[in-house]
């Protein structure tokens, strides 16, 4: 809530007032990506990168939950202009071990976020060919490929190859349909992220404008969000 609020100094304030509570929980890596998302926003990347070290990567745990949670912080960073390619390069192969299963979209896209920050082109080659394999299917899962995972994967490869334009081509129309793939506000919001970045790199001035306006009605605080609307002109 503090979050989606935009609530920075109160989430911050919250979390590590009960951190003792929840710190050795099964819930302590996702608390802990919760926490980092404050510091991002007050540009605070050394404390978001000390909870990453410290605690949301452990080497040899592949707990899908917990492996998309660093992935997550990683991309954010990335847009941030933040070089995390060591980081990057220590989660790869739990991710390439994962580049078959197409089970869950959203875990695909998470999955794409490491092959494309890589540089792994032989991995994403192999995802996107599975995933539209999968697409072609009746289940649940396969609408949701289909309909956002493709789409969303397409785009963070897009954004990794300096490929603004398609990013932005691919990720617009799907903005306000990414909900259907599951995860929560503040997971999603990593395509939001990707997608005004886009647009700015590639000089869409009208989209920039556009999109800088729609999330700082929602987050009028976020200092990210402020950021956005200033390099926007707005």
């Amino acid at each position: 809530v503090y979050e989606m609020e935009g609530r920075i100094e109160d989430g911050l304030a919250w979390l590590n007032d009960t951190w003792d509570h929840w710190a050795d929980g099964v819930f302590a890596v996702h608390n802990a990506w919760h926490k980092t998302l404050f510091h991002l926003e007050q540009g605070e990347y050394g404390d978001a990168l000390d909870l990453y070290d410290a605690v949301l990567f452990r080497p040899g745990d592949d707990y899908v939950s917990e492996v998309h949670d660093c992935a997550a912080l990683l991309w954010r960073l990335t847009l941030l202009g933040v070089d995390v390619s060591e980081r990057w390069r220590e989660q790869l192969p739990l991710w390439q071990a994962r580049i078959g299963d197409a089970t869950f979209a959203f875990n695909d896209m998470h999955c794409m976020m490491a092959l494309a920050a890589c540089g792994d082109e032989a991995g994403q080659t192999e995802l996107l060919t599975t995933l539209e394999k999968t697409a072609e299917g009746e289940t649940t899962n396969a609408m949701m490929t289909r309909h956002i995972g493709l789409p969303v994967c397409r785009g963070m490869q897009a954004w990794a190859q300096k490929r603004y334009g398609d990013a932005l081509e691919a990720l617009m129309p799907i903005r306000y349909h990414t909900h259907l793939f599951g995860g929560s506000h503040a997971q999603r919001d990593v395509i939001g992220l990707t997608l005004i970045e886009s647009a700015f790199a590639a000089g869409d001035g009208s989209a920039a404008r556009m999109l800088a306006a729609e999330r700082a009605a929602r987050r009028p605080s976020s200092p990210i969000n402020r950021r956005y609307l200033e390099q926007a002109g707005i």
